[in-house]
């Protein structure tokens, strides 16, 4: 989990974000990224590429099928485009995302969309502290 204020873009969050997923893991490798559209970025599909990672993650419907600075993401695009959206989210899993979003989704019905920290240090506390009390609520 990152948590960043909105002048932080997913983008930038990503990268770290595998690469807190990766040392995590017991053994074996990060073998692919579900994302929105919001990591829908060149650097993300380098990076992805550059490691050997598959993406699963949603191009924009407007994309581009040739290579303006990443040629993984322009074959992910033909191949998003070329398919479709169903087909291509069948594919590669894609509604398996759902399982977070719903993880958020609770949190929001517990823990509401707001925070009640002032301060900027506050809030990114504030944030992991739901997050953990949400999973002493679930596991107990």
């Amino acid at each position: 989990m990152e948590v960043t204020n909105e002048t932080i873009p997913d983008e930038k969050c990503c990268i770290p974000l595998i690469d807190s997923a990766q040392n995590s893991l017991q053994s074996g490798t990060v073998r692919k990224v579900l994302g929105d559209g919001a990591y829908d970025h060149i650097s993300i599909f380098n990076d992805l590429e550059k490691r050997h990672i598959s993406s699963a993650i949603k191009i924009r419907s407007n994309a581009s099928r040739r290579s303006k600075g990443s040629s993984y993401r322009a074959q992910c695009a033909r191949e998003f485009l070329d398919a479709g959206y169903e087909e291509w989210a069948q594919r590669h899993n894609y509604g398996s995302r759902w399982a977070v979003e719903g993880v958020f989704s609770s949190m929001k019905r517990i823990f509401w969309e707001s925070v009640k920290a002032t301060s900027i240090n506050g809030m990114f506390h504030e944030f992991p502290l739901k997050f953990s009390l949400y999973n002493i609520l679930i596991n107990s």
